[in-house]
């Protein structure tokens, strides 16, 4: 125990002290929640009932920086100190894989439901945009839950990114394109059915609708669950089959 909260707090001053990680899970997203949800005006369509814009943003964004920090940060650290040789050097010390990835993993929620309680604050604050009270633990549990998946999935994205200049190419290339398929910039009910469809089948739609329904009328999809379970398994089993402490040049 002595070792994990060792590692716990190793982890969180590295994202503190990262400039990157700073932009990805809190800076940026607090830029676009001022911009985007200030212009906002209307309502759209979640599972065909109306909701405010403004709303529907609030989720979308914390759904985004959730991924920025459970994903995106992860991926990009774990690639950097595996290739600069920072996971050869802790091999050597009485620090074990296992209190490294549950570290990681615990500064990661640890990060995501901060950045999200400062967004809703903030979103409260400047435009009376908040989660109903019951809400509120909904929220808390989707990050939890999606922290802990997206974790498991940027282990296995690491595993297969070969250096550190392809990390952020990878990371933009597996996010981007499911930011607009998944219910975090406008709403999936303007999609068609079969794109609708595939888009649930991904991990970043369920977690958005977690959010979604934190911020609305909060209430558990049993399917969501099911599949960021699903997703969660297929991400440990890759990252445990292929996790190395050597750079991909020396495990070669």
């Amino acid at each position: 125990m002595n070792l994990l909260a060792h590692e716990i707090r190793y982890d969180l001053l590295a994202i503190a002290r990262n400039p990157r990680a700073r932009v990805m899970t809190l800076a940026f997203p607090l830029i676009l929640l001022v911009i985007l949800v200030g212009i906002s005006t209307g309502q759209t369509t979640v599972d065909g009932d109306a909701v405010g814009l403004k709303r529907f943003l609030v989720g979308g964004i914390a759904t985004m920086s959730l991924m920025g920090a459970a994903y995106g940060s992860v991926v990009a650290t774990v690639v950097t100190q595996r290739e600069n040789g920072v996971y050869k050097r802790r091999r050597a010390t009485p620090v074990s894989a296992l209190v490294v990835v549950l570290g990681q993993a615990v500064a990661t929620v640890t990060v995501a439901l901060s950045t999200t309680a400062v967004l809703l604050v903030v979103a409260q604050a400047l435009y009376g945009v908040g989660a109903p009270a019951a809400g509120l633990g909904l929220i808390a549990f989707a990050v939890v839950i999606g922290s802990l998946v997206f974790s498991c999935l940027a282990y296995a994205m690491a595993s297969v990114v070969p250096n550190v200049d392809a990390a952020q190419p990878a990371i933009q290339l597996t996010m981007l394109p499911l930011y607009f398929l998944s219910g975090i910039w406008f709403s999936i009910d303007a999609l068609p059915d079969v794109v609708r469809g595939f888009a649930r089948a991904l991990p970043v739609e369920p977690l958005a609708d977690l959010v979604h329904r934190g911020m609305q009328h909060p209430s558990l999809n049993l399917r969501d669950l099911a599949v960021l379970a699903a997703w969660a398994v297929v991400g440990a089993a890759i990252a445990a089959r292929r996790f190395s402490w050597l750079p991909k040049e020396i495990a070669a």
